[in-house]
This record gives structure tokens, sequence and C-alpha cells, in this order.
């Protein structure tokens, strides 16, 4: 067949491929092994090269809607891309084609390969291992025009979804470098979502591998982190209300390579060929928690703490609870097991109401206990547990003023204090009156924490007394016996019973901490003959093993 035909043929298949199912699914059967050779043997023919990328493009792309119906224009699609990428060898020329001068040719190559890991992302990853200059190829298209850059890209972020090999690869060919210097080029976090397909490469990348986090911070990278993830709301103006769904999108993007770069959390599926082997899995466990020090004591140097502080927390934090929460959740694990850090937090302060500046912790606290979102409180518990849990001085610092103060609302507006909130939380809606409310709830997860393997604080926390320093007569409402009175809490309704049940257990956990090693709390606890048998009882009302009163 002469040049001019073959051409004319590569344009009617790619006419037919746009808007046939039945023309994709012949392709997928019979025409893609011929058009990769076509490919193959075509050195001197760039229109025909061309020609045959779109038809490939065509056949196995999503852009164009089909004649026969969407599910059967899906499955015909799907059956080119396996055809594509079950061969190796195809991989690899689409890779080379990546290498050419013909711009089409190149962004044709880039987004047949996007198309084909959509569907066949093993298959397409197992190419580009097979084939040596696959990742250095797709390194230097970063570099190229910013259409195939960007193509590159997302191509990049699919393919190292889960596999240590590629990712390994694709660090070591500056993968970072090039991340960083695409979003210095395209505004930071409030450029487009080439910025977030660059934060999502690098957590890609950053996801449960040691020595790819070990590059990220000698290449001095994360110190670059912060001011990505460095977003609050504008005090006197129109805030962040106005923050767009991009801006947000890589906002939280970054907040996520902070957590990545300070959780010692790993992947166990991925680690299954280590059970067998203790020692190397010890080795590689030490190995992230080295790690993870080092990012911790490196994002807390460039200013971490307070910036997600201001994100999180008080005037400054952004409207945007999505936003908050990851916020909420980076601060826990950057403080977590980290004593400078924690006493970093302990030190932090936080706007409220315009003219107050307060411990950022208390404001915490406030979150913890009264915000609407379920999840907001959840995240706040969290921080305060990072910051007490292995940190014995703030422990005690905060069982010190673990009373009541202030008067007036119920939300804890006037408390000076986190102890102060606390108390007043396990105490209110009548004083003496036992309640259940998501406030009494938090309260005593945090209160766990407070004594959390430290001896002192549960010594101290004996002596608690809960009246209101405004109302305190000759007696005295203990935390321990108040702890085990709520125990005795009861539902009027069945849509309260999961409510009460969750307090009794997060209460009997807390008396688990409390009195384990502790003999002091242990003598508290059997001084009162009531407390044996309100346990029993509560035991007894379970009724089964499957109760959460029997498992906690």
């Amino acid at each position: 067949m002469l040049p001019p035909d073959r051409r004319a043929a590569a344009a009617v298949l790619r006419d037919l491929a746009k808007k046939s199912a039945r023309a994709r699914r012949a392709v997928a059967s019979i025409g893609v092994k011929p058009m990769f050779e076509t490919l193959r043997d075509t050195t001197d023919d760039d229109e025909l090269v061309r020609g045959t990328l779109e038809a490939l493009l065509a056949a196995s792309g999503s852009s164009e809607s089909l004649g026969g119906g969407d599910d059967d224009g899906v499955g015909a699609r799907d059956a080119v891309r396996l055809a594509i990428a079950e061969d190796v060898r195809h991989i690899a020329q689409l890779v080379s084609e990546l290498r050419g001068t013909d711009f089409y040719s190149k962004l044709y190559a880039a987004q047949t390969l996007r198309e084909a890991s959509d569907s066949c992302g093993d298959a397409v990853r197992a190419g580009a291992l097979a084939d040596p200059t696959a990742i250095p190829t797709l390194m230097d298209a970063m570099k190229e025009n910013e259409v195939i850059r960007n193509e590159a890209l997302l191509l990049l972020v699919e393919l190292t979804k889960g596999n240590e090999e590629l990712q390994k690869l694709v660090a070591f060919e500056g993968a970072f470098e090039r991340a960083f210097s695409v979003m210095r080029e395209e505004g930071g976090v409030d450029g487009g979502i080439v910025v977030q397909d660059c934060l999502e490469l690098c957590n890609n990348l950053l996801r449960d591998n040691p020595s790819n986090q070990t590059l990220f911070r000698e290449n001095g990278f994360v110190k670059s982190v912060p001011g990505l993830a460095a977003v609050e709301r504008e005090i006197g103006g129109s805030g962040m209300s106005g923050m767009s769904a991009q801006k947000a999108a890589n906002t939280l993007c970054a907040l996520e390579t902070v957590h990545l770069l300070v959780s010692p959390d790993e992947d166990r599926a991925k680690r299954k060929h280590l059970q067998g082997d203790g020692d190397l899995s010890a080795m590689l466990k030490n190995q992230r928690l080295e790690g993870c020090k080092l990012n911790q004591s490196e994002l807390a140097k460039h200013g971490m703490v307070e910036i997600l502080v201001r994100a999180s927390l008080g005037d400054t934090a952004v409207n945007a609870v999505s936003v908050r929460v990851a916020a909420l959740r980076a601060l826990a694990s950057l403080v977590q097991n980290h004593v400078p850090n924690q006493t970093e937090l302990f030190s932090a302060t936080a706007d409220r109401a315009g003219t107050i500046t307060e411990p950022a912790l208390l404001t915490c606290g406030r979150v913890a206990l009264y915000s609407k979102s379920n999840a907001e409180r959840h995240a706040a518990i969290m921080v305060l547990g990072s910051s007490m849990r292995g940190n014995q001085e703030g422990q005690l610092l905060l069982i010190s003023t673990l009373a009541p103060t202030g008067l007036g609302m119920g939300d804890g507006s006037e408390e000076s204090s986190l102890g102060g909130l606390l108390a007043r939380a396990l105490v209110s809606n009548g004083g003496s009156n036992v309640v259940f409310d998501e406030a009494s709830i938090a309260s005593a997860k945090i209160l766990r924490d407070m004594l959390h393997k430290n001896d002192q604080s549960k010594v101290k926390a004996l002596n608690v007394n809960l009246e209101p320093l405004s109302s305190r007569s000759n007696s005295s409402e203990l935390l321990l016996p108040r702890c085990v009175r709520q125990l005795a809490v009861t539902h009027a309704t069945e849509d309260e019973k999961p409510k009460v049940e969750h307090l009794q257990t997060v209460l009997l956990r807390l008396l688990i901490v409390w009195l384990y090693g502790c003999k002091p709390a242990v003598d508290a606890f059997l001084s009162s003959p009531g407390h044996l048998p309100a346990i029993a009882d509560l035991a007894r009302m379970g009724g089964s093993t499957q109760s959460p009163h029997i498992s906690a």
C-alpha cells in the first residue's frame, strides 16, 4: 500500500473509532498488533506515525461519546486498552514515541499511555519496569511544552500508585526537583490543578517509602512544605469563604504531604512478604520511626506547628471544614511522641473573638467538645491526645487546672483553662446530674490521655474537685466517684442508647488507664462500697460478650 493510502486509512480508522463502539472492538481484536507494527517499522513518515497514534488514542480514549451507548463504549475502550497494555513491547513503543520530534505524536503517545494505565495500571507498570528507558523518558517529558508535561505528570501519578520499585526509580530520576519546580512556576498553593497533580505525585513517592523520604529530606524539600500548607482566614476581610475548590484541593494535598512525612504508619498489605523475617521488619520499623522524628523536627524548624494552629483553630481557622480537619490531623501527627513539638504546641496561642489571645490547646478543647462537625471533634481530640501522651510535664500541668472556673455559657466559652473546660463538660446540664452528650464523651476521652502512663497524674487526679469555685461548700464532687456514677447513666429512648453505651465504654477505658498499676487509685476505687457493684451491674446489663461494655 502506498504511503498516501496508509495515511488515509489511519484517518478513516480514527474517525470510525471516535464514533463507533463496534469499530473499537475491531481495533481491540485485530487492529492493535498491526498498528504497533506500523509504528515500529515506520521511520521516515511522521504523518503516518501521527495518524496511527491518533487512531490508537481515538480507540482507547474516553473523550468522545459513542453511538453504541455508554456501557458498550466503555467495554470497547477497555478492550483496546487491555490489548495495548498486555504486551510490554507496545508500552516500550509508546515510550519511544515520546523521544521523537513531532509534537502531536508525542502528545498522542502520552495520552494513549495514560488511557491504558487508567484501566490496566498494573500491566502498564510492568511494561514501564521492563523498559529501562521508560522512567528517564517520562522525566524528560516533564521538561517539555506544558501540554506534554501535564500528560507525563498525570501518567507518573498513575504509575507510582502502590508500586515501590517505580516510586524509587521516579524519585531517583529527579521527580521531587521537577515537581517543586513546576509548582513554583504555577503559583504554589494558589495555582491550578497542575499543582495538585505535582503534590499527588510527591505523596505517592513518599507514602510508606522510607528511602524516598530520606531523599526528600536530605535534598532540602521538607522546608518547602510548610509554605504550601500556610492558609488561614483573612481577619477583618471576606475571610476564606471565597476559597476556591482548587485551592482547597491543593491545600489538602499539601497537608497530606505533612501527614505522610510525620506518620510512622505503614501499609501492612505491602509488607506481607516481611512477616516471616522479624529482624528485617524491625529494622524497617525503626527506620520509619527515625525518619518521622527527623521530619517532625525539620518541619517544626520551619514554622509548621504555628501554621497548622492558625489554619485550624481560632479566628484564623479557614472556613472549610475539610481543610481544618486535615490540618488538625497533620498537627496531631506532627507532635506525636515528639517532646519539643509538644512543648511548642503547649506554648502556642490562638486568637478568639477578635480581641482575646488564649492557649491553642484551650481553643482545641472547645473544638473537641462543641464543634458541629463529628470529624472535626475527632481530629481535635487526636491533637490533644498526641500533645499529652508521652509528655508527663504537660499531663501534670493540665491535671492541675482540672476544675470549673468560669461561669455562664454552656459551651465553656468563658473558661480560662483546658482543665476547666473538661470539668465543666462532666458536670454540665444541671451540676450533679448525669449527662451523656458529645461534650462529656469527648471530655472523658481527653482525660484518659491526661492520665496515660503517668502515675503522678493519676494520683493528682484523685484530689480533683469538680465543684465550681463559686459554689464549693464543705462537700466535694471528686473526679473518680463522678466517673463511676456516670456509668449508671440510662437512656430514655432507643435513639439515645448508642450515645449512652459510647459514653459508658469511654469511661470504662478511662478507669482502666487510671487504675492500672496505680495502687492509690485502686484503693480509692475500692474505698466506696458502691463502685464494684456498679461495674458488675454494667456487665450484667451488657448481656453478652458482644456488648461494648464487656469488650471494654
